[in-house]
């Protein structure tokens, strides 16, 4: 298998299924992108070289956009939904 490189994103990667998301892709050796609205809340999902944080409320479609050109996949677990227009 070769090796992955292109992150996951993960919006709501503090949350109850994001945390243990996070900690499953890692322990995979999957690199990840964890946006959080708990800014400063990285003793939950911690650090690493495989987990790159982006903390700040629920993400509006232009704060996508320079994540969403680095990443392989999307998963969606925040509460508050995004509108892409």
């Amino acid at each position: 298998m070769l090796p992955v490189t292109d992150p996951i994103l993960v919006i709501g990667a503090e949350g109850f299924i994001g945390r243990h998301l996070v900690r499953s892709l890692i322990a995979s050796s999957q690199p990840v992108i964890a946006w959080s609205r708990r800014e400063g809340a990285g003793g939950v999902i911690g650090a690493g070289p495989l987990v790159e944080r982006i903390d700040c409320e629920a993400p509006e479609a232009a704060d996508l956009g320079p994540a969403l050109g680095r990443v392989r996949a999307v998963v969606h677990l925040d509460r508050k939904s995004t509108r892409l227009n």
